[in-house]
C-alpha cells in the first residue's frame, strides 16, 4: 500500500480528515484550525488529538511532514528544513 493510501486510511472517520491535516501540518493553532473549518475550539481540539493518536505523530512530526512534501514539490528550501530525531523519514511520504 502507497504511503498516500496509509494515510488516506488512517483519515477515515475523521470529517474532513486532510484538510484537517493539511492545517495541522501548516503550523495553525486549535483555534485557528476551528475558524477554517468552522468547528468550536473543542470539536476542533477533539479532531486534532484523534489525528495525531491515529497517526501516533506528534504535531511537530506532522508539520515536518508536510514541510519535507512542500519542499520536494519545490515549495521551500529542503537545506533549511529541521532534522528529524523520531525516525520519520519524509522521503516515503
Amino acid at each position: 500500500m502507497s504511503d498516500a493510501n496509509q494515510l488516506s486510511s488512517s483519515l477515515k472517520g475523521i470529517p474532513r480528515g486532510l484538510t484537517l491535516f493539511g492545517l495541522v501540518g501548516t503550523g495553525k493553532s486549535n483555534k485557528q484550525i476551528a475558524c477554517a473549518m468552522n468547528l468550536t475550539y473543542a470539536t476542533a481540539k477533539n479532531y486534532v488529538h484523534i489525528l495525531m493518536d491515529r497517526l501516533n505523530m506528534t504535531r511537530t512530526e506532522i508539520i515536518y511532514v508536510v514541510a519535507s512534501s512542500e519542499a520536494k514539490a519545490g515549495g521551500l528550501n529542503a537545506e533549511y528544513l529541521p532534522v528529524s530525531t523520531s525516525g520519520i523519514d519524509p522521503a516515503t511520504w
